[in-house]
């Protein structure tokens, strides 16, 4: 027993660390020891799931499903792999099957719920959110969801009811202070936002994403010197990266500071010489210097660099209307209209 023990430990350090190959090798060893128990094989294919192998994982559930059929964690783990596998109606079958034998079944409610949430009926993932939070009133995680669920349904007041509720039941629920400030945002309350976000900075200080929402934030609200500070804090994180130049550029370009905006571009572009979009900003910048020659050979370069890039084509389109060459302008909208 003692070394099952050691074995189990080894395999856990092992999934820790992502190894889930060695941790699959290492469990099915305890498991043949074990005569086949059904909490490793659970195990087992829980490590096939995070491994990606959606196949494995999927077998060795219906192997647990054929001995015994009426097993909820079974049939919702199975629902799951479906849903997670783009095969959402499959999943639907096994979370109702599940919700028959036991209709409050957390588990199987929240399954469902996410279910709806995929396929975007959003009223009806409420349905099974507002019951799972009766079920689990103590589970940040269900308020989160159904946080994001209010948002997309533009009830903006219950949408900061439950992820503050989330919040209160898990202050480092990181996601949980993010969804707040883009709620926060889209109700036009700027300030109580960026409350938010550096409370999930605090957490998670070199989170590039959440640089750049609080950063966007800054800029939108005229905070320019933060906008700037949060901008370089990830270039000292991602110092291989054109894009917080680029971020800092359109500071700059708010601020009319067309000479610093340029330079700030043209780092970025240094960094990252085949991204059209810092091209199409210099481009911009030129065309507000009334340099339009140089603007249109930048939005030519912006299309050569991507050609699938609408914004440049409208740019380079309004530039030739700019200046009366109305033929040019015509060509430019057909290609992007193609």
């Amino acid at each position: 027993p003692e070394n099952l023990q050691v074995l189990h430990k080894l395999s856990g350090i092992y999934r820790d660390l992502g190894n889930y190959t060695k941790a699959i090798e290492i469990l099915k060893k305890v498991k043949d020891i074990t005569e086949d128990d059904i909490n490793i094989a659970k195990e087992i294919a829980e490590l096939y799931v995070k491994k990606g192998d959606a196949k494995s994982a999927l077998k060795i559930y219906e192997d647990l499903l054929k001995n015994s059929p009426d097993n909820l964690f079974v049939l919702v783990k199975i629902g799951n792999i479906f849903l997670q596998t783009g095969q959402p109606d499959k999943a639907k079958n096994y979370f109702e099957k599940a919700l028959k034998i036991d209709a409050n079944d957390a588990e199987a409610n929240i399954a469902l719920g996410k279910y709806f949430q995929k396929i975007r009926d959003y009223n009806k993932a409420v349905e099974y959110f507002d019951k799972s939070k009766k079920i689990l009133p103590d589970d940040p995680e269900i308020y989160y969801i159904s946080g994001q669920l209010y948002y997309e349904l533009k009830d903006y007041e219950k949408a900061v009811k439950d992820l503050k509720k989330s919040i209160s039941l898990d202050e480092d629920f990181t996601d949980a202070y993010i969804q707040l400030g883009e709620v926060l945002i889209t109700n036009n309350k700027a300030s109580e936002a960026e409350k938010y976000f550096q409370e999930a900075l605090k957490k998670k200080p070199r989170d590039v994403d959440l640089l750049i929402k609080l950063g966007k934030l800054y800029l939108s609200q005229k905070k320019y010197l933060d906008a700037i500070k949060n901008f370089r804090k990830i270039s000292e994180i991602r110092s291989d990266w054109g894009k917080p130049h680029a971020l800092i550029g359109d500071v700059y370009l708010a601020r009319q500071n067309y000479n610093r905006a340029l330079e700030n571009y043209e780092k970025a572009v240094v960094l990252e010489p085949n991204n059209a979009e810092y091209y199409n900003s210099m481009a911009k910048v030129n065309e507000l210097k009334l340099n339009y020659e140089k603007a249109i050979d930048l939005y030519n370069l912006a299309i050569k660099k991507d050609p699938n890039n609408i914004i440049s084509y409208q740019n380079l389109g309004n530039l030739y209307f700019k200046k009366h060459k109305y033929d040019q302008a015509i060509e430019t909208f057909k290609t992007a209209v193609k």
